[in-house]
Formats: C-alpha cells, sequence, structure tokens
C-alpha cells in the first residue's frame, strides 16, 4: 500500500482498472494504452482540503509507474511529479510560502511506500514491513490542512 499526496479530491474511494504499456509517443513515460498489461489499482481518500487529498493506494497488480499512470488518468496526479503530474510549477505558484517551498524542494512525487509485503524466495516466510510517512512529507500534509 501507498500514500500519495494528490492534487484535487478524488471520489472516497474507487477503484482503476486500466492497463499500463509504454506511452505511444514518449516512450520513457507509461501511460494507460489498449493493448498494455492488465492493472487495478483500488484507493481511498484519507484527508482532503479544497485542493489536494492524502490517498491510499492499494495495488492488486505491480506495474511500472502504476500508483502515478492511474491516478494521473483520473485527474489526480502527485503532487510534485515532473512526469504524470503537468502543471505542476504554474500550480505551486498560487500556494503560500513556506509551503511552496517545502514543495519545490521535496524534488521527487509526494509518493510513500507505507506498507509492504512478500514472500521470501528462500524461508517462503511473509515479510511484512511498515513505514510512517516520512517527516517531509507529514510537514507538507500539516501545511495543506490550513488551505
Amino acid at each position: 500500500e501507498y500514500l500519495a499526496l494528490v492534487a484535487g479530491v478524488p471520489a472516497a474511494q474507487g477503484r482503476v482498472e486500466a492497463p499500463i504499456g509504454r506511452h505511444p509517443v514518449a516512450r520513457t513515460r507509461m501511460a494507460v494504452v489498449a493493448r498494455g498489461k492488465s492493472a487495478v489499482t483500488r484507493f481511498r481518500v484519507l484527508r482532503a482540503g479544497t485542493a489536494w487529498s492524502l490517498v491510499e493506494c492499494h495495488l492488486e497488480t505491480g506495474r511500472t509507474h502504476q500508483v502515478r499512470v492511474h491516478l494521473s488518468a483520473i485527474g489526480h496526479p502527485l503532487i510534485g511529479d515532473p512526469l504524470y503530474g503537468p502543471g505542476f510549477k504554474s500550480k505551486l505558484r498560487k500556494l503560500p510560502e513556506p509551503l511552496r517551498g517545502k514543495l519545490a524542494t521535496l524534488g521527487r512525487p509526494a509518493l510513500h511506500a507505507a506498507h509492504l509485503a512478500f514472500v521470501h524466495p528462500v524461508s517462503g516466510t511473509l515479510l511484512k514491513f511498515n513505514s510512517a510517512l516520512p517527516p517531509e512529507l507529514s510537514e507538507i500534509v500539516d501545511d495543506l490542512k490550513e488551505l
């Protein structure tokens, strides 16, 4: 499961089932394409403001850039995502300081792997790992609460 800070406010919960493959023109990007590989992302909004949301995403499949592609495809790209979040820099200018500075210096999409689980390839043991939202993203969420 991933935590994503996205632009806008999606439905309270939902499921994105859309195939993902190479972008037909920009070959370094992935996109929702008719002949892509099956991909499914379930999501639910944990917190929301007027122009942002903290979303929990559960992947039913594991495609390259799946969370980023699916959330962008439904109109809610990740904050700070230069590849799948067009217009982020112009939206950034509308925010107050110091929030604008924190987002500008984040240097990455606002995406965090909160819960990971997999079967160990040798022992067969199910391994589970949990990770709290890192401080730089927690601060941004706290600052966004005020908007």
